[in-house]
């Protein structure tokens, strides 16, 4: 018997046998043993009566050691609610051995895929296309947030007279013939100190440890003149805190899901300074 349960719920309106549940449960198997390389168990529920959900979750606790319950449920309404307060509830009696994942909108590959098809069908905004081009990657341009116009970055690009980062890898991926003129690039390696100059663009690319510091000095009054966050994302938390990045009141770019590194900050640094080129 396999250690791990996934209980997928589903509204029952849907017919159990639909060939789409069978297909999302092999291919669901098929990935988790291609990562973890053990075999799981996969259940559907057809009910969303709280009596039923959570005899069955009890049942799948008492034949694995941990069970993972996954809502097929597209936003957090009452049914989510229902199962909610059922996982909460059992998590008391059975510390660290169920988990409840989000709504699928709440999911951002969800959300990555249908903004990516649609990007695919209405095409390809110019400000992308350098991007576009280097990657071939469209769910990419799908993860980039702004809080603010494309002309306000470009300003803030222009107004910038100090580029500082976390990884001086990004040099890398950057095209160093498009960079200004006296544009200083300052590499500070202390994550959990991250400190720059006025009038710096802030690259962070590399730990979110050096995000919370920059958070840090942009409360006590030392304002980046703009904000790139694309560090890679390893935990939900981390998501959250680039999310929380476009609330605050400077100009800021994220990836909103777990993509980053300094390939991709090198190349939306590339991206801005060409167009900044060549629009004068």
């Amino acid at each position: 018997m396999a250690k791990i349960g996934v209980l997928l719920i589903m509204h029952p309106c849907r017919n159990i046998d639909n060939n789409d549940i069978a297909l999302l449960m092999d291919d669901l198997e098929r990935a988790l043993i291609s990562v973890y390389e053990e075999k799981y168990d996969i259940y559907v529920l057809s009910s969303l009566t709280k009596e039923d959900i959570e005899n069955f979750i009890v049942q799948l606790l008492n034949k694995h050691e941990k069970v993972i319950v996954v809502p097929l449920l597209v936003r957090e309404g009452s049914h989510f609610q229902d199962i909610d307060n059922i996982v909460k509830s059992l998590q008391n009696k059975y510390v660290d051995r169920i988990y409840l994942l989000p709504t699928l909108l709440k999911m951002s590959s969800v959300r990555l895929a249908i903004t990516s098809e649609i990007v695919n069908i209405l095409g390809i905004p110019s400000r992308f296309m350098r991007i576009l081009k280097e990657t071939g990657d469209i769910s990419l341009i799908a993860e980039l947030r702004t809080n603010c116009s494309y002309r306000e970055i470009m300003n803030c690009v222009k107004q910038s007279k100090v580029l500082t980062t976390d990884d001086v890898r990004i040099l890398t991926f950057m095209d160093i013939g498009k960079i200004f003129p006296g544009l200083k690039i300052l590499f500070e390696e202390n994550e959990k100190n991250f400190s720059y100059p006025p009038q710096s663009m802030v690259v962070i690319c590399r730990r979110s440890s050096a995000l919370r510091s920059v958070i840090k000095n942009i409360e006590k009054g030392l304002t980046p003149s703009l904000l790139i966050a694309v560090s890679p994302a390893l935990s939900r938390e981390e998501i959250e805190l680039k999310h929380s990045l476009l609330k605050l009141n400077i100009p800021t770019i994220v990836t909103v899901g777990s993509r980053g590194g300094p390939h991709v900050a090198g190349m939306i640094i590339s991206s801005l300074i060409g167009d900044v080129n060549e629009r004068g």
